[in-house]
This record gives structure tokens, sequence and C-alpha cells, in this order.
């Protein structure tokens, strides 16, 4: 006890204990979050199928933007609403490599998330038939959500 004693007395050894416990801790939580990363597949884009002006980065960044965080509490209808826009603009983009590009785009840039695929994060969208202000009721936000799903899902995409 008395060692004991003598480490926790001097400041030295306390920090260069608390440093060790730390180390160790920063190296197991790297270990940890490594171990369960999610899976991102990369789908491969035919440029040919791309049209020459176009980027799939506006439309990427507007899905991210209109399903993170939760809406329960949301009274935002212009959020609502371009989320359910930003839906129907993926469901009815000319082909299917222009899909794939916004597909790639969104999981890279939700990549730090940690928390899964463009398709994962339509499919886990909630619809709560309380915004009914906005002319969006559950079954807009519903036959938007499914055309979405449709189109990603007939392509392959997980």
């Amino acid at each position: 006890m008395s060692f004991l004693k003598k480490i926790i007395d001097k400041p030295v050894y306390s920090l260069i204990i608390a440093a060790l416990v730390g180390g160790v801790s920063y190296f197991v939580y790297r270990k940890i979050k490594k171990a369960v990363t999610v899976y991102r597949p990369v789908v491969k884009v035919n440029p040919v199928g791309l049209p020459a002006s176009w980027s799939a980065d506006p439309l990427a960044v507007r899905l991210r933007e209109n399903m993170k965080g939760s809406e329960f509490f949301s009274w935002n209808k212009n959020k609502l609403k371009d989320r359910v826009d930003s839906w129907n603009e993926l469901s009815s983009l000319a082909t299917d490599d222009m899909v794939k590009a916004v597909y790639n785009r969104f999981n890279d840039l939700t990549k730090s998330d940690n928390s899964g695929t463009l398709t994962q994060w339509i499919s886990d969208e909630n619809i709560y038939s309380i915004v009914l202000f906005a002319g969006l009721t559950s079954d807009v936000q519903n036959r938007a959500k499914d055309k979405a799903l449709t189109r990603l899902t007939m392509i392959g995409l997980p």
C-alpha cells in the first residue's frame, strides 16, 4: 500500500499513469471503431451514362441535409418538402449511372457518421402523419420514399 501512496503523492507519476491509461483507452477505442465500421460499397459508375455538365454533389448534399436529425419535433415544413423533393429527384434521374453517382457521393459524405448507405438512410426514415400543414401527408411522403427505394433496389444498391 505504501508503494501506491508514493505514486499518488508524486504528480509526475500520476501524469504518466494518466497518459498511459489515456493512450491505451484511445488505442482500444480505435480498434473497436475499426471493427464495427459500416461496410460501404463503392458502385462502379460508367462515365458514358453521366451528362457532361451534371454533378452528383448537389443532390447528395441535399439528401444528407434533409435526412439528418429527427423530424418528429421539427415543424420545418421547408425541410420536409425538400426531403420529399430530393427523393423524387433521385427516383427520376435519367440514368442508373446518375443514381449510382449520387449513391457513392452520399456514402462519401456520411462516411464519418458510420451510419449506413443511402438506401439504409432512406429506409430508416420515419414518416409522421402529424405534418399535415405543408400538404405533405404521410401518403405523399411514403410514395416519394417508396419510389426512391424502388429505384435504388432495382439497380441493386444495398
